[in-house]
């Protein structure tokens, strides 16, 4: 039983987590996939996403090519963090979890 609680209470720091994350990068909750029993959220999703954000911001032609790069940069060191905090720490939970 208490090792069931512990679980529960792991998987909820794990999701307060990823949402954390996903609100800095802007990405909206409800199109994020999230599935803990299997962790369905892959590196892939997430690099689509700032793929799509980078290309919107890039046709904005009101900001200079030196702004555009200093974004991007800034938007994929940010992304890949978060990607491997998150599969980490749901890694760790899920295999927890499994015990």
């Amino acid at each position: 039983m208490h090792h069931e609680l512990t679980a529960v209470s792991a998987v909820i720091r794990v999701q307060t987590l990823i949402c954390i994350s996903f609100t800095k990068l802007n990405i909206h909750l409800e199109r994020a996939f999230l599935n803990f029993s299997g962790y369905s959220l892959t590196a892939t999703q997430l690099q689509t996403n700032a793929t799509k954000r980078l290309r919107q911001f890039r046709n904005r032609s009101h900001f200079s090519r030196d702004a555009k790069r200093i974004y991007e940069k800034t938007y994929y060191s940010h992304a890949s963090s978060v990607v491997s905090t998150v599969t980490l720490v749901a890694k760790s939970t899920l295999s927890y979890r499994s015990k």
